[in-house]
Parts: C-alpha cells; structure tokens; sequence
C-alpha cells in the first residue's frame, strides 16, 4: 500500500535529491559538480557559527527561479534561440503609446486579413495541432525592434519583422532607430552638441519642507540663471544614424508614396551596404544613393538634393518639425529603457530575446510566440484573461515588469565582493525612512552601497537616486533593506563634495532632513544655489559634531571593490554594478535611470540570491544581534553567489515516518540532507544503491530512502551482476572495509577496480562497463573469453583490465546564418603542431559531430578544400601560413559537448556543400529525392549553385572505387567470432589478386585478437587497421551485445572510416571467399550508394521460413527483393553526399523505440528505407547461404555464409568442416601463426 502511494507521486522509480536539488540517479560526474561547490560552500557557512540544519535549508533554497526559458529542442539545446540576459522572469515595459514606436500593423483594427480572424481569446482552448499559433484578432503578441540603421544586420531585421507582417502573422510590430553612436563607428559625422542642462528643475521644489520664502528666493536665481544660459553651437552636420532616421520619417510621411517609399529606402540601402564597396558598411554616399533611387518616385523628386541635404543639417526646417520630434522620441525611449548597447534588440510582450542572424529570426520569433501562446492559453483557462481584459494592460502589469532593463545588472557573471576584504571599522547607515516598509524580519537583508563622486553631477544625481530609494524602500515587500553612502573623488574633494558630505554626516540620523536633501539634489544643479541650499540644512538640522571622513571610500574602493578614484558604482549585497559616466541627457531623467536601476538590482539580487530563502533560514538562527545578521547574510550573499544554481523543480517527499518502505540514516548536523527514490530492481536501481553507498560513506550527510520496487513482475527484471567503482572506491571490495582508499595526506592509496565474487550462476555470461558518455574504454588484459564467460569454469581468480583509450571531443555544428546543421561538413583533428590526427562529417542529425582526442588541446579546423572555401568557423584563430583553426582543450574526465558555429565566407552563400568534383573534372552529383530534400534543406531549392574554383587547390589522395588496394570492412566479438574472423581474412587475401587492407571495428575486439593482426598481416601481406566510434547518447540506444554490433555494421558508416576512403566492402567474420572480391571493388552500382545481395530462393525445403514473401515485408517491399546483411558494397562517396546516413538513422530512432520491430537490426533498417535510400542489387552468386540456397549453386558461389539453418540447427564449425573443404587448411594456418 506504501509502495503504490509513493508511485502515485513520483514519476520515477529512482529518484535523487541533496538539499531539496534533484540530480540525475546515475550520473557521478553531475553529482560531482553539484556537490563540490555545496561542500566548500558548507564549509564556509559552518566557519560563520551557522548550525547543520540552517546550511542545509540554505542550500536547499539555492536553486532558479522559473524563468520560462524559451530555448530550442535539441541535442544540447545549443541552438541559439531563447530569452537573453540571465535571468528571463524581468520584462520591460514598452510603454506602447510612446510616440517614438512606429507600429506596422493593428490586429483590432477591423482590416483585412484580421477581420476574418476570432476576435475571441476562447480561441486558445478550440482543439488544434500541436506548435499551431492561434490567429485571434486582438494585439495578444507586441513585439518591438530596435534597430541600429547604419549596419548590415540591423538593416537586414528592419526588412525581415516588416515581411513578418506582410505575411500575416499574428504580432502587433513596431520599429525603432537606435541613434546612439558606437564605439566601432567608422563612417560618421559629426555627433549632436551636448545640451545644455538647466540649472533648476521645475518640478518637486522643496517647498514643503523648508520655509517657503526660502523656496520663492531660490527659484528666482534659478530663474535668472535659467534665462542667461545659451545654447552651445551645434555643429553642422548631424550623424549618419540620425540622418538615415529622418530621411525615412520624411519619405513615410509624403502624401504620394507613403510608408512604402520609406521601407523601399531600407532595402535599398542594405542592398548598396552588402553589395557595393565598400561591402558591409553603411555610408552616406549609399543612404543618398537610395534615397534619390527611391524619391524620384514620388512628389520628392524635384526636391530631391534639397531634402536629402536638409535631412543631415542640424538645422531643421519648420516643415518637418513632427520629425524633429520623432528623432528626439527614440533617443529619449532607448535611453529611458536602458538596452544595451548592440546592432539590434528584439522585446515580445516585455521579454527581450536572444540576439540571432537575421536569418534564423523567424523561426526564433515562432518560437518564442508559441512559449507565450502557452502562458496565454492558461490564463484563459484560469479565467484571468477574458474577452473584456485589456491585453496591454494585462501584459504591463505582470510581476517583475519594469520601465528600465539595464542587461549590464542581469549578468549572473557580475563582480562580486569578497566579504572578508569589508571594510573593518562600522559603517554609517541612513535610518529608515519616514514610512518604512512594514516587515516581520528582524534585521535588513538587503544591504546597498551608494559609491559616488560628490563633486560631479551624475555623481550628486546618483546620490539622489540613492536617497530617492531609500525612501521608496526595498522593491521585495517582505525585504527591508539599509544604505550607505560613500564618497569616492578622483582628487581631492572639492568644496561642494565636502559640504555635502558634511550634510549628509550631519543629517544622517534625521529622515526628514535626508528627505529634504533628497528633493534639494533632485531640483538644483548650480553649485552656488545648491551651496546655499545645503548650509539651511545643514544649519536647521545638523548635529554639532560633524566627521564627513566617514563617508570617503579611500582604499576601501580601491582595494576592495576595485573601483579607481573618480568612478563611481553600486553594490548590492556585494555585488557590484558600475555606473557609466558617459550619460547625456536630462538631470531629471539621469536621475529617474539610476533610481529605476536601483530598483532592478534590488528585485534581482532579491530574485538571484533567494533572499527570502535565506532569510528566513537565518531567522531561524537563535543568536546574533541585528547588526551581525545583516552583516552575516552579506557574507553568506557572497559565497552563495560562487555555487552554481539548480535548474528545475524539485520534488516534493511524503513524511518518512508515515511510510514503512523508508530506510533512514540520521544525522541532524549533516550539511547535506539525501533523499532518494529507489526499484532495486532496476539497471538504475543497481547503479543508484551504490551512489547512495558512497555519499553515505563520503560526506556529511542526512540520508533516507524510500524502495519502490515494481509490484507487478511478468519476468526477472534484472538479468545482470553489477558492481560500482569510481576512483579507489567500491562497496563490493571488502578489503576496503567500505572506506575510501585515501592516505592522510590525500594521496590515493591504490588504484580503482572492483571484485565479482560469490556469483552462483551456470548461465553463459558476457563482461562489459558502463563508463560515462565521452569514454572510450577497451579491455587491455582479458585472459578469457568476455562474449562467452561460464563461471563454473573458471578454477582460480581472473583479472580482466580496461584502459580508457580516448576522451571524445564531440558537439553540435551549426550554420550559424541558417541555423541548421551544415550537414556533410568535413572537420579535422589536429594536434598544435598542426598534424593532421583524424577526420569526420557533420551529421544532419542535429548537427552531431564527434572525434576521438585525450588530454590535451586540440585544434579543430576545415580542412582546405571545397569545405573550407565555403565555411569558416566562428571564433577561429590563424597560424603562420593562415589556415582557420579552433582551439578545444580536453581537461576533464567528463564530456562536454561543444558548439561549432560556422559562417558561408563572401559569395558563397547559396554554394552546395555536397557537391564534388571527380578526378577527371566531370560534376559527380547526387540524385533522387534525397538530393531533391538536400537542396531544399540547404537552400537551393532553385537549383542554382555558387561555383567553387578547385584551380590550384591540391586534391586528397583517393582510395577505393578504382585503386590499387580493396579494402575490407569486418566485425567480431568473441573468441570464436575472432576465430570465424582470421579464416574470412585468409580466404579474401588468397582470392583476391589486388592489395587488401582490412579495416575492424576495435570496440569488441579482444586484446590477443589485436595483438595478432598485425602478425598475421606481415606474413600473409595486407594491412590492417583499427577504427572505433561512440554511440551517440541521443541516438537510442541497444542493450543487448549482439544488437549493438548489428547497429555498428550500418549507423555510421558515413563516420566510421577517413573521409579519403571512397568504397568499403563489408564482409561477414562467419563467411568464407572464394571469388575475387576486385570484381566487387570495381562494380558500377547505377547511383545507388551501396549493394546488397538479394536473399536466394532456390532452396524450397526452407520455403516456409521467407518472411518476406508474405505479410508486413510483401507489403512494404512494393515488389522489390530482401537482401541479406552478410556481405555489402558500399560508395562511401555517394553514400555521404546523400546524405544517407542521417537516413538511417533518423529511420532507425523512429522504428528502435518499439522494440518488436527491427527483429535483424543491421538487415531490416537498410531494407525498411531502401525505397529511399536505395540498393543495388549484386549477383546472386556472391553470397550463398545453406538456408535459402539450393546445393546446386555452391559450386559456383563466391562467397558461402555460414547462416543458421533452421532445418538442421547445427552449429556453425560443423557446418563449416562439412561444406568448405579449405575451411580446416585455413583454421590450421592461423593457429601456427599464434
């Protein structure tokens, strides 16, 4: 009854949680790198006097918020497309009645094609299919661009959100220029004149708190000061951004051509700009070229030079005044919106989104609007948003939205600072404010620090902004938090920095005064007047002992916070964000910024740091007076900020003591509190026991484990002994006494292994390890035979060795312009002297790509050829002779995919990547329907091609389809396998007058095996060589041995051999040769990218065993014939150009998820696709098989199979010595070579 109630709530039989965080049950490096920083974390929380339980409650708080990540699916979810920044739960309010917003369409306006859409949000809850957006008529998704007009992408995104709407999807658009200068502006005129800023504000005069003579005698120097200010002389010419915007607000407001001029204007300069020299560049000569291109179609023309020419004068005609106010809006919205600083920012409904190649934007858009449609559909569901709501208003108001999203406070990678480097003498903290923020906490957990230079005016801004906070309280309701402020010149202070240092010492246990002296910085500028202003307070409510040095930073910024004289910053519960000084606007609006930023770092560092959790798990802390817990959480703010977050949600345990299925291991001072869920009958259930084993015997920690063992058993759920290592550790080993093999100096006493012992079994059993993905493990000593392990055979102990041979680099390529794989994408491994280790291809299959390295760094390049005419790899570096190369260094035992983005070089952006040139100059293309889904997948739909000179390139050495050497493809596992193996070698080399190099699969190979090839080759005169490759973890996975090694004879022949290798010949260990398989290596397939031979049909005593003559197999076959998988031909060339390996595969990972089909895994897979990748059919005589062939045929056979015959069921080697009378010449030449 417990076991049933603990399935109903997990959805796993193995689960496992440390400190409230779910981890993988399996996984020991994820463990290892969630737990190693928690522990030294621990430690350091212990060092603070905090008790067992409250580290424990802490670090089961530090996991992240919900943040609706929007990340594509994928292998690593690599793809490049999701929210930015580091925390997606912050939204901007765009302020959609702002005048600077161009919006392009309105969905509730009443026009076609939207009028014939519902106008009804019960439109989400109509059944539809899966990913389909829903067409309402309300403006449910506004998504704004800001864009910088004078680059290439920015252009090119300008054109791509105006086709969105063209194309009717269902977004309400706006636009808007980004007219601030960049840093890396080349082509610019002359920047705006600063304005100049009045010297008194007219809003929010202290009148109400000082004498109001006072106020009337100060805004009348204001006044007259105001009056004698003139405006500086601007120069001539305004910038290139600025001019481009107003050439595209006059050209969409002329009554002739409208909106449609103005977007020509666009297209024509970003057609000039990508294809005029020089190329990529924006500059004034392209935007008049378009513009007089597109203004002589309307009224313009005859004004053509003068409008163009006024457009970029400072001095604006009357006539276009709404533009001058258009220019000034979007300066005005950008800059209040605090976006960072790039060629182009994209928002949905407040949620800025990740920056991608115009390109991929679509697509990344669809996403994000399908992610919406989701939230939007269950707020219709909960009644929330009706018919009647608002929708902007509905959107504006969701938690955590602000006016100003400055990303610089939204790095997770910020600075922070060291809490044992504060500043060792008390800090003067402002009081709290007139109307403090009610809350049950007994100490401030927020702390801020105000660092600002008093003698400047964005620094006297920023203390305003400070002070405007502190009165405003913390932006966490249930959080109160305490500031400070210090003083940081960059010489000596100035006479007005000292004075207001001095008010501010002098007032700083007065929250009237401090709200006064907030409303006096916010209103004045002039240093005379506000001297004046700072004496009355100072006067009426300073205290008589005054020591401003209090309030200097001195070596505490330098030092600490590392921040020069001069500059000036904030931090909040010590991390630190630096203000930049290089703000030109408004007095009123630099301080309505800074206020808004300080509001945004206080709900992120709320948000970040889990500031609740770990409040309220220090309240819990008996001792302590207020001061040392405020102090307290900012120490543990600090090192909590190094312990990287948990991702998901956690589950939620059952009371142990209500459940008699739970074994518990207390322990109330753990640091670490392990719970876990656990079938014991279960491949993860073996594994888990022993993670749990080892934490217990390894840390500190509060263990209890529920079993939830399978209450229904059809047949023995476990069929295998299993035993768990990992370093020194085991705890099988009882030479252990389960203790990890450590000396007192961290030395490790001995190395890692395990013990199978007192295994009672009769059954014939087969070794093999289960190692982490990213290992290649191989046996180095293996004195018995592992296939076929008979245990009551076994007299004495035996020690089997495996080493770890390579260390995969492995990832995901992408074509970072069409965010796709670049599918056949040669890659090569280099070592840093440029060597050439190994090669491979880009799968389709979502851009997989994987080469065997150790430690080390390597180098991954294309090589210099087509591929590399064409790609070049995002981030490369160059050597001496300017070949592009990636660095990768490999340092770690645990494997980390890696992403490849890769970018078409100039002109060859529509060039077809798969198509070749032979030897003798003729195109060599692939053709049928994978080519035909090849082009469209590329882009070339068309047909047209960007030619590639191969003048002057130097050619790869080819191999095979008409060399010198046949080589030969096998695999065997098993000593006789390996057996069957050195007669098929022997049989091949005898028969065949060319050169032979054989090549094997090393995965299942035993050592002596490979120790004597090599032998063999040297006497009998071929090569030989090893090849291996990993199942990818993404692709599914078999369990049993034989099945894999059907899998290795057909998933990755694309992968598996160089890519200079153009024909492979796959032969059978079990078979044996008596034909020249030249004949093989020369044969012309008709296209097809490999031949198999069709089963035979001439032994009518097995007639009733053809499956394929009835049934499932007649029916798909479509009247094309079965061949067997003993012996195939395949043009490797063609094989990859067509891309029929990610056919395989894509095929096979729909199929191998119901584990009744693919009953012959390497035979069904090709002849299940072979209506799309198809087989040419060898002769009959090439293989002979004693089930389906008739003994008449044998004498001219030139291959004989030793199948299984179901009629007579003898084993193999029988079958062998009885039809193949060079079977035993051959089986006795092999064991005098040994």
């Amino acid at each position: 009854k417990d076991i049933a109630k603990l399935q109903e709530e997990f959805s796993s039989r193995n689960l496992l949680q440390v400190n409230a965080i779910s981890l993988s049950p399996t996984d020991v490096f994820e463990l290892h790198d969630a737990l190693l920083p928690q522990s030294l974390a621990a430690d350091s929380l212990q060092s603070l006097g905090l008790s067992g339980t409250t580290i424990r409650e802490i670090m089961g708080s530090w996991k992240s918020a919900d943040s609706g990540n929007e990340a594509m699916p994928g292998m690593m979810g690599m793809m490049g497309m999701g929210s930015m920044g580091g925390d997606d739960s912050f939204l901007l309010d765009l302020d959609v009645g702002h005048q600077a917003l161009i919006w392009l369409n309105d969905l509730e306006s009443g026009g076609f094609p939207y009028n014939r859409w519902s106008p009804s949000v019960r439109e989400f809850m109509t059944p539809a299919w899966p990913n389909q957006l829903r067409f309402i008529a309300k403006n449910l998704y506004r998504l704004v661009l800001v864009a910088d007009p004078t680059s290439l992408e920015g252009l090119s995104m300008l054109t791509a959100i105006r086709e969105l709407v063209q194309q009717n999807a269902p977004v309400t658009a706006a636009v808007i220029f980004d007219l601030r200068e960049k840093s890396d502006d080349e082509d610019k005129s002359e920047s705006d004149a600063e304005a100049p800023l009045s010297v008194c504000s007219d809003s929010e005069w202290p009148a109400a708190l000082l004498d109001e003579e006072w106020a009337k005698s100060l805004r009348k120097k204001c006044d007259a000061k105001n009056k004698g200010l003139s405006k500086e002389e601007a120069s001539d010419e305004i910038s290139l951004r600025e001019g481009i915007a107003r050439t595209f607000y006059i050209l969409a407001g002329n009554k002739d051509y409208g909106s449609t001029a103005a977007w020509e204007y666009i297209s024509e300069i970003a057609n000039l700009a990508e294809n005029k020299s020089p190329k990529g560049r924006v500059t004034k000569a392209k935007a008049r070229k378009a513009f007089r291109k597109t203004a002589s179609k309307s009224s313009l023309k005859k004004k053509i030079k003068t409008v163009f020419a006024m457009a970029f004068k400072s001095e604006f005609s009357q006539e276009y005044a709404d533009v001058s106010a258009l220019v000034a809006s979007s300066k005005s919205w950008i800059a209040r919106k605090g976006l960072g600083n790039s060629k182009y920012t994209t928002i949905l409904n407040g949620k800025l989104l990740q920056e991608v190649p115009p390109m991929a934007f679509r697509r990344m858009i669809m996403t994000s609007l399908l992610m919406q449609q989701m939230s939007f559909q269950q707020a219709v569901y909960q009644e929330e948003l009706t018919d009647d709501t608002d929708i902007d208003e509905y959107v504006r108001t969701k938690p955590n939205t602000f006016s100003r999203i400055n990303t610089d406070i939204l790095n997770e990678d910020a600075k922070t600072i060291d809490s044992l480097k504060f500043p060792t003498e008390p800090i003067s903290y402002l009081p709290l404010p007139i109307e403090a923020p009610d809350s049950s906490m007994s100490f401030t957990p927020l702390t801020m620090w105000i660092v600002s230079d008093f003698s400047t005016t964005l620094g006297r801004s920023l203390i305003a902004a400070g002070l405007d906070y502190w009165e405003s309280g913390s932006v966490v309701p249930s959080l109160p938090s305490r500031v400070a402020i210090f003083d940081n010149p960059s010489s000596e202070q100035s006479p007005i920095a000292e004075l207001l240092a001095e008010t501010i010492t002098a007032t700083l246990a007065n929250s009237k005064a401090l709200a006064i002296l907030s409303a006096l910085l916010r209103s004045i500028q002039d240093e005379d007047i506000l001297t004046e202003g700072l004496e009355a307070i100072k006067k009426t409510y300073g205290t008589t002992e005054v020591d401003s040095n209090t309030l200097l930073c001195g070596e505490f910024c330098k030092k600490s916070l590392e921040i020069q004289p001069g500059e000036m910053g904030i931090v909040c519960n010590t991390r630190l964000v630096k203000v930049s000084q290089d703000i030109i606007q408004s007095k009123e609006e630099i301080e309505d910024q800074l206020f808004e930023d300080l509001r945004l770092l206080d709900a992120f560092i709320g948000n970040f740091l889990r500031l609740e959790d770990l409040t309220s798990a220090l309240n819990n802390e008996k001792s302590g007076a207020e001061e040392s817990k405020a102090d307290q959480i900012l120490a543990v703010s600090h090192i909590m900020s190094k312990v990287p977050r948990s991702k998901g949600d956690s589950e939620t345990f059952p009371d142990s003591e209500a459940l008699t299925n739970v074994l518990i291991y207390s322990n109330p001072d753990a640091f670490f509190s392990v719970r876990a869920v656990i079938d014991p009958l279960t491949h993860d259930g073996q594994k888990l026991s022993s993670i749990l084993l080892l934490l217990r015997d390894a840390l500190n920690v509060d263990l209890t484990v529920y079993l939830s063992p399978s209450l229904e058993i059809s047949e023995v759920p476990l069929k295998r002994f299993y035993r768990f290592a990992v370093g020194g550790w085991s705890p099988d080993e009882s030479t252990m006494n389960g203790e990890i093999p450590f000396a007192a100096d961290g030395a490790r006493v001995r190395a890692g292994g395990l013990v199978f012992r007192n295994i009672r079994s009769r059954a014939l059993l087969t070794m093999s390890m289960q190692v982490p993905d990213g290992w290649q493990v191989a046996s180095k000593l293996a004195p018995h035979d592992l296939d076929n392990i008979l245990l009551d055979d076994l007299s004495t102990r035996s020690t089997v060795e495996y080493n770890v041979e390579h260390l995969l680099l492995e990832g995901q390529c992408l074509d970072a312009d069409k965010q796709e794989p670049p599918a056949g994408l040669q890659l090569e491994l280099a070592n840093v002297s440029n060597s050439r280790i190994q090669d491979t291809i880009v799968m389709y299959n979502l851009g997989y790509w994987q080469l065997k390295a150790g430690p080390g760094v390597w180098r991954v390049r294309v090589p210099p050829n087509r591929h590399g005419d064409i790609y070049s790899i995002e981030g490369s570096q160059k050597d001496h002779s300017g070949a592009e190369f990636k660095l990768f260094p490999v340092y770690s035992f645990q494997s980390a995919p890696s992403l490849l983005r890769m970018h078409r070089r100039k002109g060859m952006e529509r060039a077809d990547l798969l198509e070749e040139v032979d030897e003798g100059g003729a195109e060599d293309t692939p053709g049928g329907l994978l080519d035909k889904i090849s082009s469209l997948l590329s882009g070339n739909g068309d047909g047209s091609k960007d030619k590639v000179s191969t003048k002057g390139k130097k050619k790869s050495k080819i191999i095979g389809g008409g060399g010198d050497t046949v080589h030969v493809f096998s695999l065997a596992s098993g000593q006789l396998y390996e057996r069957f193996l050195k007669i098929m070698m022997q049989s091949v080399v005898k028969n065949t007058d060319s050169k032979v190099k054989f090549w094997f699969l090393s995965n299942f190979l035993s050592p002596q095996f490979k120790e004597f090839v090599p032998m063999m080759a040297a006497k009998l005169g071929f090569e030989v060589e090893f090849v291996t490759y990993q199942w990818p973890k993404w692709l599914h996975r078999q369990t049993t041995r034989q099945r894999i090694i059907w899998g290795y004879k057909i998933l990755f022949l694309d992968v598996l051999f160089p890519l200079n290798l153009r024909r492979i010949i796959y032969i059978d260990a079990d078979q044996v040769v008596r034909g020249d398989v030249k004949e093989l290596w020369d044969m012309d397939l008709k296209g097809s990218p490999y031949g198999y031979t069709p089963f035979c049909d001439s032994n009518t005593k097995t007639k009733g065993f053809r499956f394929w003559d009835s049934g499932y197999w007649k029916s798909h076959l479509r009247g094309k014939p079965y061949h067997i998988s003993a012996l195939y031909v395949v043009d490797l060339a063609r094989f990859r150009r067509m891309r029929a390996g990610d056919t395989l595969r894509s095929v096979y990972d729909n199929l191998s998820a119901d584990p009744n089909s693919l009953a012959n895994l390497d035979q069904d897979l090709p002849n299940y696709a072979q209506h799309t990748v198809p087989i040419f059919s060898l002769p009959q005589e090439w293989l002979w098989c004693e089930t389906w062939c008739s003994m008449e045929t044998l004498p001219t056979a030139k291959t004989i199979d030793l199948c299984n015959n179901p009629l007579t069921k003898k084993p193999k080697l029988e079958v062998a010595r009885e039809l193949l009378p060079e079977w035993t010449i051959y089986d006795e030449r092999h064991k005098s070579m040994s």
